[in-house]
C-alpha cells in the first residue's frame, strides 16, 4: 500500500496518479467492518474454518 502512495506522487501523468489514489481509497473503504455488516457478509471468516480430511 505504501508502495502505491509513493508511486502515486512520483507519477507524472496526472490520470494515472489520480487512478492511484482511488484505487486505494476504494480498497481501504471495502476491507472495512461496515462494508461486511452492510453487504451481510461474515467478518473474520477465518475463524469459521473447517479442516476437511
Amino acid at each position: 500500500m505504501i508502495l502505491f502512495i509513493i508511486l502515486a506522487f512520483i507519477q507524472p501523468d496526472k490520470q494515472i496518479r489520480l487512478l492511484l489514489l482511488a484505487g486505494l481509497f476504494i480498497e481501504s473503504m471495502v476491507l472495512t467492518p461496515f462494508i461486511y455488516k452492510l453487504t451481510r457478509r461474515s467478518y473474520k471468516n477465518y475463524e469459521y474454518y473447517q479442516e476437511e480430511c
